[in-house]
């Protein structure tokens, strides 16, 4: 953030928990999403529900990305115990149908608990069952950026291919020769910008 946003705090943090290079570069970082960032999310999502307007996807840059595959894998989790026949009223909120993925940070991504919790307390499915779900890869549309000057692409790319399917209508990859910010070309802005746009109308038939 600094120096190029001094002054402009105060900032705020997606991860509290200490982690080390070695808890990075071998996946044993927490996975849990801290419960402030959870009860914000889950409260914006449903004051916009809430005035007749709905959350179709997300967007995430660096740590970000963390929280947000974490929010696609628990909209996948919920639509799967929709489908074993399981209350998932209370999950509402977490349905999304795409996500966009900027510079990508390291694994795993932090998961919404009651999502999980809901997973491990489900009384129709086996603990075999579960636990495939839970390892399951994200598989639904992603389009994930990789800078090839970002010297967080290794952590960007552990991301992807841990927990994300890549193939047609999954998860796409575009590595651009961009650092560790936001893509500033505006053909490659038009690009995602085309990306979104066929996926909600793909979701829309």
């Amino acid at each position: 953030m600094l120096p190029f946003f001094d002054g402009c705090g105060p900032f705020k943090r997606w991860i509290k928990t200490p982690i080390s290079i070695d808890d990075v570069k071998n996946g044993t970082a927490t996975s849990v999403m801290e419960p402030q960032v959870h009860d914000l999310i889950r409260n914006t999502i449903e004051r916009i529900t809430a005035s007749g307007s709905k959350v179709v996807g997300l967007i995430g840059f660096s740590q970000g990305t963390k929280v947000v595959a974490g929010l696609l894998k628990g909209s996948e989790l919920r639509a799967a115990l929709a489908e074993k026949g399981e209350d998932v009223a209370d999950l509402s909120w977490c349905d999304f149908s795409f996500g966009i993925m900027i510079c990508g940070s390291y694994p795993p991504p932090l998961f919404p608990q009651d999502v999980v919790a809901k997973v491990e307390k489900a009384a129709g499915l086996s603990e075999v069952e579960k636990k495939e779900l839970l390892a399951r890869k994200i598989s639904m549309p992603v389009f994930h950026v990789l800078g090839t000057q970002d010297e967080y692409l290794w952590a960007g790319q552990l991301l992807t291919d841990d927990f994300f399917e890549v193939g047609e209508g999954k998860t796409e990859v575009r590595k651009w020769d961009m650092g560790h910010h936001y893509p500033v070309k505006v053909e490659e802005s038009e690009e995602i910008g085309e990306w979104a746009v066929g996926v909600m109308k793909k979701d829309a038939q």
